[in-house]
Order: C-alpha cells, then structure tokens, then sequence
C-alpha cells in the first residue's frame, strides 16, 4: 500500500504539481493488532469521536517511519513540499507533538500547521506565550507555520476580532511579521466574517448528524466574496452554501484600491516580506513590554536592516519602551493608517500606540 501511495505522489509531482496537504497526518498509522479504543464519557459532544480515548488510532509511533520514507519520495523531486495538519486533542495544543512530525526539520514534514494560534484568546499574553512555546518546539533545522483560520474553525475575523476591522489588521500584522511560514485562509485578508446557515442547507455531515451539540463547519466554509453582485461574483448560479446577506464591506471590488482596507494592509504586509529580508528569513525575538502589547524584533544578518513590530491589543492606549533606542527610525506599516504609506519618525525613549493600532518599524 505504501508503494502505491509514493507512485501516486510521484505522478503528481511529475505533472508539476509543488507539493502536498496532508490531512490528519497524525492518524495515518493504527494500532497494529487493532484494539479498539477505551471508552469515555464526555458530556458537551455526543459524536463517538469524543467518547474515546484515542490510544490505538492517533499518534502512532511507527507514523514517523513511514514519513522518513514518504520523504525520501519528495526529496526526489527538488522544490516540492508537504505541511500536514496534525490533528489536536479537543483544543489542547501540543507544541512538542506538532514539532514531531518534522523530525529533525530535515528528514518528515517540511512543515507542520501548529493551530495554536487559532485557539488563543485575543490577548498579547495569549498570542506570546503560543508564540514562544511554537518556536521553542521547533527542531534546529526545522521552520514554523502560523494560521489564523481554516475550514474546521470559525474564520478569525468572527471568532477573533468580533468583526472588528481594526482587529483584524492587527492580527494580519501578526501573522504576516512571523519568522515561518503564514497560511492565509481565503477570504481572510478582506475581512469574510461566519456564514449564517440554516440547518435546511447545512452540507457538513458532522453538523448534518450531531446539530444542535455540534453547529457544523459550513459556516466558515461560504463562498468567496468578490463582489456585491448576484452570487458575491463567485458564481452565476446556486452556491453550494449561501452568500451572507451583508457582505457590502468584506468584497474584493470595494476593497481592492483603497489604502484604508484589510486587502490592501494585506497585500502591503506581504510586500514587506519580500523586501525586507528580515521579515521573510530573520530570527524572532520578544521584547519586554506592558501586558497590552506584544513586541519583537525580527533581525537580519549584520548588512541587514531589523525590524521591529510592536502590536497594541487593547482598547486603551499603550506606550513602548524603546530600551535606549533613539533617533529617526521609519515605520512601514501602521494599521491605522493608508497601507503603503511609510513615515520617519523620532524616537526618544518610547513609542505610543493608539487601541488596536500594529506598528512595523525598520530599526
């Protein structure tokens, strides 16, 4: 079966394709005399999933063995890639557990989707101890991922940001400033907020057989919002979900141009990635600040220009203490302000930040 699986992704990649999402990479191995789970009563989710321990079909170690030679495969071919998603146990994260299923960043998975992010609470303590304990997990030759969103969560600007706008740049500054690499779910970068589906035109079949214990995934999961047109410019016809009723302020026609919108903060986040070095290749390190913020520099080679993020979580105003930092240093990018408009600014022992406002500073 394993050498019926390797032709399958040769084939692929003979045909170009750039490589492979593996899903729940994690239960690609179960127990090898098939014992069956112990079971366990848990009382919020009915699914049978839930009422398991799962001992014999997740997390396998022989699951290791087989993606040392699944990467062996991929390796034959130069530039290809995989990322799994190693599936958690019911919104526990497991740094260590994620990180595994790299190897020795060399030799499993190119990457790993590591959720820890999705699951935090909007706060800067949150999103800095996720972060730390991400990178802190990462073997030597290993690269991290950031995520905001998928299709098994609620979208980040619902679940998040509340459909807050300036929420939501922030938390874009945040994930598109990471060391690693940034996965962008359709539709985040122009704001798309959770569908409203009826149970009449669910099409999940978790939300189909366990509703109302489980509401299902479809509503993260609505068409791409592109216009203000008949079927959001997706399509002509009947969606398979429906197109939210208000969606005037989250399409790409009316975003698309205008400095002020989350498209364009987008697009010019991932600009900077490409022209400054230390954003897409740099080191990461947190800097000391109040319990609003989370600041951290990202630091190129010594001809290299840093970059300095400094994100305000709160809705009162934050200052930053610089730590002897003085001078003219430029910000590139500023939330609250046009994208792409970039300023020189002095420093003189702090920076002050407005609610909800992301600051990238080239040092």
């Amino acid at each position: 079966m394993r050498r019926e699986l390797f032709d399958i992704l040769r084939y692929w990649m003979e045909l170009g394709v750039d490589g492979f999402r593996f899903d729940v990479i994690n239960f690609i191995v179960k127990d090898a005399e098939f014992r069956s789970n112990p079971y366990r009563f848990h009382r919020a989710l009915p699914r049978r999933y839930e009422q398991q321990d799962h001992l014999y079909d997740r997390t396998r170690p022989e699951s290791h063995t087989y993606l040392k030679e699944m990467r062996r495969v991929l390796d034959e071919y130069p530039e290809k890639m995989s990322v799994g998603e190693i599936f958690p146990n019911e919104g526990i994260i497991d740094h260590d557990a994620v990180a595994a299923y790299l190897g020795d960043g060399t030799d499993e998975l190119h990457l790993g989707f590591d959720f820890s992010l999705n699951y935090a609470r909007f706060r800067a303590s949150d999103f800095a101890r996720a972060l730390k304990d991400q990178y802190a997990s990462i073997p030597r030759d290993g690269w991290p991922v950031h995520v905001l969103s998928n299709h098994d969560q609620s979208r980040a600007m619902s679940r998040l940001a509340g459909g807050d706008f300036r929420k939501m740049k922030l938390l874009l500054t945040m994930l598109l400033t990471q060391r690693g690499t940034p996965f962008l779910y359709y539709g985040d970068e122009i704001g798309m907020k959770d569908g409203w589906v009826m149970r009449c035109r669910m099409k999940d079949p978790v939300g189909i057989r366990y509703w109302p214990f489980h509401r299902g995934r479809d509503p993260a999961r609505t068409p791409m919002q592109w216009s203000g047109g008949p079927g959001a410019g997706f399509t002509t016809g009947d969606p398979w979900l429906p197109i939210p009723a208000d969606v005037r302020q989250a399409i790409v026609a009316s975003q698309t141009g205008r400095p002020d919108s989350i498209l364009e903060h987008t697009r010019h986040l991932i600009s900077l990635r490409t022209r400054f070095r230390a954003l897409s290749h740099g080191g990461w390190e947190i800097l000391p600040s109040s319990k609003r913020l989370l600041a951290y520099r990202r630091s190129g080679d010594e001809n290299e220009k840093s970059v300095l993020v400094i994100l305000n979580f709160s809705r009162r105003p934050g200052r930053f203490e610089t730590a002897g930092l003085s001078g003219r240093v430029g910000i590139i990018s500023d939330s609250r302000r046009s994208a792409g408009e970039t300023r020189i600014v002095d420093v003189s022992g702090s920076i002050r930040l407005e609610p909800l406002q992301a600051l990238v500073l080239v040092l």
